[in-house]
């Protein structure tokens, strides 16, 4: 015969703190929130316990895993993915007036009230801060305003910002850098380059590494030129395909050698064969002998990243700060196209 088994609760609520630490510690992430959605009491006894050290990521595109919870600011570890669908079954515990729709319209364009209500409600259960960011490069121009304007407000530190789909509308971007007043370090950019793409102005972009690319290098970047980035202060800027142009890299080289980007270690550049005579003009450098090979060690984002110089050109900078200038390293793909790049020595160097 079969007997129901029988379901014995368990006093959590009645627990000694430290033993309520403890179990609290084996919660998932989910478990933790419904837990903290059951009562105030329970929302205030995991904020106390303070044992989730989680970073956020908040995605504005179009999918259904609208937050991702991180360790240590390792994208390779996803601790807990928080669809739309999870938040919906919980919509009715959140205390706000009126109904909580996680979309503004049939194409499910993500509702930023609908976002803000539910990251700041795991900001403070979690007591983390918002490190991810991915944008739809797609939005109108009155939607990456308010999105500025929130992210002003909150004032996060982002870690990396990414703007990666198969759309980008050029005037929405700049509309927001000419608003967004809050750090960047990594600035990533990843789109399908179109005919009727304009150029993306970012201002006197600040971050710490920015990475820019197509979906193919059959079509290069051509959203940014020189001239902007010579107003940034960045570390490393590494570009894939693109339409830079033998006359816009003396000007680019000229600029840091007169003190622009003074904080740039490296910067590379997917290109067409490159006439170093053109590039050097009214430049002084050293050509190095081919059998120089040099190893230059830096970053990107968490990552190391390293390059083998053979001979190529250095130049010197008022300060005595050396550069080496090449061209080498073909990019995969039909495009016959070489990587450009230039490494900022040590002072030690």
């Amino acid at each position: 015969m079969y007997v129901t088994p029988t379901i014995i609760s368990f006093p959590i609520l009645k627990l000694p703190f430290i033993p309520l630490n403890d179990v609290i510690q084996i919660f998932s992430s989910l478990e933790a929130l419904d837990f903290s959605l059951t009562s105030r009491k329970c929302r205030n006894i995991v904020k106390s316990t303070n044992l989730f050290k989680y970073d956020i990521g908040l995605s504005l595109l179009p999918e259904q895993t609208l937050f991702r919870l991180y360790r240590n600011l390792d994208r390779e570890f996803t601790v807990c993915s928080i669809s739309i669908g999870i938040l919906l079954n919980r919509n009715r515990h959140m205390e706000v007036k009126g109904t909580l729709k996680p979309y503004i319209n049939e194409r499910k364009r993500i509702s930023l009230h609908f976002a803000k209500v539910w990251l700041d409600y795991l900001c403070d259960i979690f007591q983390m801060k918002l490190k991810f960011l991915k944008m739809n490069p797609s939005s109108s121009i009155e939607q990456m305003v308010d999105i500025a304007e929130w992210m002003n407000s909150m004032q996060p530190e982002i870690f990396l910002c990414e703007f990666h789909d198969l759309i980008v509308k050029s005037e929405s971007i700049t509309r927001f850098f000419e608003i967004a007043n809050f750090p960047i370090r990594f600035l990533s950019f990843e789109v399908k380059q179109r005919s009727d793409t304009g150029p993306i102005n970012c201002g006197a972009l600040n971050a710490e590494d920015v990475s820019v690319a197509t979906r193919t290098d059959a079509d290069p970047v051509n959203w940014f030129n020189i001239e902007q980035i010579k107003t940034w202060n960045c570390v490393r800027l590494m570009f894939s395909a693109c339409k830079f142009e033998e006359r816009d890299l003396n000007q680019f080289v000229k600029g840091w050698l007169n003190g622009y980007n003074p904080r740039l270690e490296f910067f590379s550049a997917g290109l067409d064969p490159l006439d170093f005579n053109i590039i050097l003009e009214e430049i002084e450098f050293e050509e190095r002998d081919l059998t120089l090979t040099r190893l230059f060690h830096t970053s990107l984002t968490t990552l190391p990243l390293t390059r083998t110089f053979i001979g190529g050109y250095d130049i010197t900078r008022s300060d005595g700060t050396v550069a080496t200038l090449q061209q080498r390293n073909r990019f995969p793909g039909p495009r016959p196209m070489w990587e450009f790049a230039m490494a900022v020595w040590p002072k030690e160097f």
